[in-house]
């Protein structure tokens, strides 16, 4: 509900917390969207996001969210292609939305963050992921390894990749993308040890 929410809101203010990240599930099905980011701007908050597959986000409403107060969005992209992506998201036509949404966020000038969750089905295809999403100039990518806790214990063992080949993925898309000057990337849930050299 709206009022929990905004009940968030004002904890985290009063707390400190200075950027909002609105998630979900997929924040865009919310009714008062809108309304609750144009809540969070007047609260002060400095960075308010939303986390989203983009399939929701058309250029007048996404235009929308940005007038009240939106100004980075983070985008999960899971796939290279429009086959893997449509695959692992399991929903048609969910590969052309991303690319349509982040397009239109380069247009409108919001910031752009990525997230990709890498498993042993596409972490081969992590070059081919990072070069959609260079093209959209984002200001962070989020590489991240499933962490085997809680419901995620339930699919570790099908889609888990071991550290040793996701490391060498994982190191090539850090030089790619150091190359074409992204110089925040996250890459979680991976023992340092695995990942020398790249521990910054």
């Amino acid at each position: 509900p709206k009022e929990e929410i905004i009940k968030d809101l004002k904890f985290a203010k009063r707390h400190g917390i200075e950027d909002i990240d609105f998630s979900g599930g997929e924040p865009t099905t919310h009714p008062y969207l809108c309304e609750l980011i144009s809540t969070a701007k007047k609260m002060g908050f400095r960075n308010i996001c939303i986390i989203t597959n983009g399939i929701n986000l058309k250029r007048e409403y996404y235009r929308s969210l940005c007038d009240s107060g939106l100004n980075e969005t983070l985008f999960s992209i899971q796939g290279g292609n429009e086959k893997s992506h449509d695959y692992f998201t399991n929903v048609s036509g969910a590969f052309v939305a991303i690319l349509r949404s982040l397009e239109i966020a380069k247009n409108i000038g919001v910031r752009i963050r990525t997230n990709t969750v890498i498993h042993k089905f596409n972490c081969s295809e992590l070059e081919q992921i990072i070069r959609k999403i260079v093209v959209f100039d984002p200001v962070q990518v989020n590489l991240i390894t499933i962490n085997d806790w809680r419901s995620a214990r339930k699919i570790a063992p099908h889609f888990m990749c071991r550290y040793s080949e996701a490391s060498k993925y994982l190191k090539l898309a850090c030089d790619f993308l150091v190359a074409h000057n992204v110089e925040n990337i996250n890459i979680r849930y991976i023992p340092f040890c695995i990942m020398q050299g790249y521990e910054k």
